[in-house]
């Protein structure tokens, strides 16, 4: 069953750095159900645009923004050349841009002027800085953020130290300084400016390995992962990790940049209108970081695919009548 138009068409914006065209291609699950919000917006007759930030760059430098082919009634835009790297993982240690980017906020909210956007919804706010809700909010639209994971928190993203073990306390954030070392921004850049120029060139934008490509000049730039044996056991885990976890981190502390960014996260949290964690863990982590409570609220991410069987079944005319008795 399609969903019906809606009463009060709104011009929504999404953010991500994941191209939704890719689905869950690119971005995994977080992509999945980022496109499919999309396009079931789309489909009860709001207007939905989507920007992206952090993967698209040029030979040539310049801090400006592309479009993709509208993808199922949505418009798509990218930001080129952005001075925040996505995934977070190339962009590790990026501090000061992560913090604020004047200039890419600024041609974040003409975007939104241009596409006349009511709110906006911010699934990732990799590959774009973390004054950004902020400046929305300050342009009268109201923002809701919706986490995938523990960005806002760490960095690494995953809470894993070394992405070996969890990080139970980022001590002010002196803890990160040993946790990532990630390849040249400069190479990664390079390699994904290469990579659009042999998209141009040979056309690779229609042919459907292009990922594979983008993939491929990314590994390039990036250092030799060496991965534990199939048959080694996972680490035991201590029964109250998750109530040190927390009790280490019920408080802002800053004594570097690292610390810094998580003050800045929160404060960029805190500037929304609305938070919506997918996991009742999640909503634990930001409220004891510093999330105001009015803020948060639980919102579960749903599975598109059993939403699709689901809307089916019930259309169909049989629904109601089962076919055995009790």
């Amino acid at each position: 069953m399609t969903p019906g138009p809606s009463s009060a068409p709104f011009s929504i914006a999404l953010l991500g750095w994941a191209r939704l065209a890719l689905q869950e291609r690119e971005g995994s699950g977080y992509n999945l159900n980022v496109s499919e919000l999309a396009r079931a917006l789309a489909l009860r007759g709001h207007r939905v645009s989507y920007l992206r930030s952090g993967m698209e760059y040029s030979l040539k430098p310049s801090l400006r923004l592309g479009h993709h082919e509208p993808w199922n009634h949505v418009r798509c835009d990218f930001v080129f050349n952005s001075p925040n790297l996505a995934p977070a993982f190339f962009n590790f240690a990026n501090l000061q841009p992560e913090l604020r980017s004047p200039a890419l906020t600024q041609l974040v909210l003409h975007w939104l002027d241009d596409v006349r956007a009511d709110l906006v919804h911010i699934h990732s706010l990799e590959g774009f800085s973390l004054d950004l809700p902020a400046a929305i909010r300050d342009s009268g639209r109201p923002v809701v953020i919706t986490p995938h994971n523990h960005w806002y928190l760490c960095p690494q993203v995953d809470l894993l130290y070394r992405e070996r073990e969890v990080c139970e306390d980022y001590q002010g954030g002196q803890r990160c300084e040993s946790c990532l070392s990630p390849p040249s921004r400069a190479r990664v850049k390079a390699s994904a400016g290469l990579a659009r120029a042999l998209d141009r060139a040979l056309h690779l934008s229609t042919h459907p390995s292009r990922a594979l490509w983008r993939r491929a000049l990314r590994r390039l730039a990036a250092p030799p992962r060496v991965d534990p044996p199939r048959d080694a056991p996972p680490p035991p885990i201590p029964p109250d990790q998750s109530e040190r976890f927390l009790r280490a981190n019920a408080q802002i502390r800053v004594l570097n940049a690292f610390g810094e960014r998580r003050a800045a996260a929160l404060a960029a949290l805190n500037a929304a209108s609305l938070v919506t964690p997918p996991s009742p863990w999640l909503c634990e982590v930001l409220s004891t970081m510093g999330v105001r409570d009015d803020r948060l609220r639980l919102v579960r991410l749903g599975q598109p695919h059993f939403d699709a069987l689901r809307h089916a079944a019930i259309a169909h005319p049989e629904y109601a009548n089962p076919p055995w008795s009790p």
